[in-house]
């Protein structure tokens, strides 16, 4: 039945010009298909406790609440479906396909930390973004908060990704990693894979994380984000006019971290930004790189020496500054929430046609996403693109493209098409506008 009311949504083909007309969408589903008619894919581990959903098209979730009773059925499922995004539950059920929830009995969970490039503001995105504001229907490219036009708010962002996003986000993974290994002390269970679009997951399916409490799981995730931090409950603490700390020897978690940060903003020689820290003059700020090595002695020990007559507030304000960026930018809802489903590790994401491809973490800081996630061949398809940035994926760069015709290689033209922006050349009605 579930099974019935899936293929109802895929209503083939959307054109009708002839038999040697095929649609986007066709195109598409073929592709896909053939994906996974030659692909065996083993995740998740303990399939027939987990609860599956599936997408089609432009919508990441139509559906939910399956079950498979074994990974050779979830991939049947994949072959005769054909799903554009299929997402699984870090939860283990007793009964993964009852509804509503609370009947699905929880037994556990695992916790999974993701990182997305959009929720980083990386720079990159002021070249390949796009904006267009519904009010006016002004557009232009890059990032915006409002029209530059009419002044209003409600912007459509059309979001891309490069490599210079995917490297942000991968020191965001280095650095979490480093959190749940030393801080944490989860060293077992640990699984990462590219998300297929513009990120990262984390899994942790160690047994130490699965029975965690959903406070305990909130107060892990405050600490990696840094959420409600305070100097004073860290030990930095002011007694006889001068501010104090543990000594670096004997510091821990975050406030090693901060001493730590603060060591990096006196080497760097920045007094400038030092001075925006502490909110003083550039001379202030000028004097206290000039004598960085005897600060830092000082700190190290667990005084933080006089250099202005309010060094206390100074010292507060470089510290909160610092601290500031050291919280990590993960996504809060996926990692408290035990009910969410996240994308299954290598299948297909809908918005890219790219591969949620695992990857061995000592292998991460050499990890191409945009070309070690690439499963598609080079047989030409020309297609006529309404928008896209300069892109590279699979080793080779294409565009930019402005409402023109192009012939590209099976992989880019599928990337294109995902994204919504391009058709098959002889079609020439983009899918997004199909699906309105």
């Amino acid at each position: 039945m579930v099974f019935g009311l899936f293929l109802k949504l895929f209503p083939h083909p959307w054109y009708g010009f002839g038999d040697h007309v095929v649609s986007d969408l066709d195109f598409l589903t073929e592709r896909f298909r053939s994906f996974y008619q030659k692909t065996n894919v083993s995740e998740p581990p303990g399939v027939e406790f987990r609860e599956f959903g599936y997408g089609i098209f432009g919508k990441k979730i139509s559906g939910r609440h399956l079950n498979f009773v074994s990974l050779a059925e979830f991939n049947s499922f994949l072959r005769s479906q054909v799903p554009f995004y299929v997402s699984y539950s870090p939860a283990f059920y007793q009964y993964p396909a009852n509804r509503p929830m609370a009947a699905k009995e929880l037994l556990h969970s695992d916790i999974v930390y993701e990182f997305d490039a959009d929720d980083l503001k990386t720079p990159c995105a002021q070249e390949h973004d796009f904006w267009e504001c519904k009010s006016c229907h002004a557009a232009g490219r890059g990032v915006v908060e409002a029209c530059s036009s009419c002044g209003g708010s409600s912007i459509a962002a059309d979001q891309w990704v490069c490599e210079n996003c995917l490297e942000t986000v991968k020191k965001q993974v280095f650095r979490l990693v480093d959190v749940i290994e030393n801080d944490f002390g989860f060293s077992d269970g640990l699984d990462f894979n590219f998300s297929g679009s513009k990120g990262f997951h984390i899994h942790l399916r160690g047994k130490s994380v699965q029975g965690l409490s959903a406070k305990a799981r909130v107060e892990l995730l405050d600490f990696v984000t840094g959420t409600n931090l305070d100097l004073q409950s860290l030990g930095f603490s002011e007694s006889n006019n001068a501010l104090r700390c543990t000594p670096f020897r004997s510091s821990h978690g975050w406030s090693k971290k901060i001493l730590e940060a603060l060591h990096e903003l006196l080497e760097s020689g920045d007094a400038s930004r030092l001075a925006v820290a502490g909110s003083v003059s550039i001379r202030t700020a000028n004097k206290v790189i000039e004598d960085k090595t005897a600060v830092w002695e000082s700190v190290q020990k667990g005084l933080f020496p006089t250099v202005s007559s309010k060094s206390v507030v100074f010292w507060k304000n470089v510290l909160e500054f610092v601290s500031s960026d050291l919280g990590l930018s993960v996504d809060r809802q996926t990692s408290m929430d035990q009910y969410k489903i996240i994308r299954v590790p290598e299948t297909l994401h809908g918005s890219t046609g790219l591969l949620a491809k695992k990857i061995i973490f000592n292998s991460l800081s050499s990890f191409n996403a945009l070309e070690e996630s690439v499963v598609f061949g080079n047989d030409p398809v020309k297609l006529f693109v309404s928008r896209a940035p300069k892109i590279r994926i699979g080793g080779e760069s294409f565009g930019p493209f402005e409402n023109q015709e192009t012939e590209l290689p099976e992989f880019a033209a599928v990337f294109l098409l995902c994204h919504g922006a391009a058709t098959l050349a002889e079609n020439h009605v983009p899918l997004k506008e199909a699906l309105r």
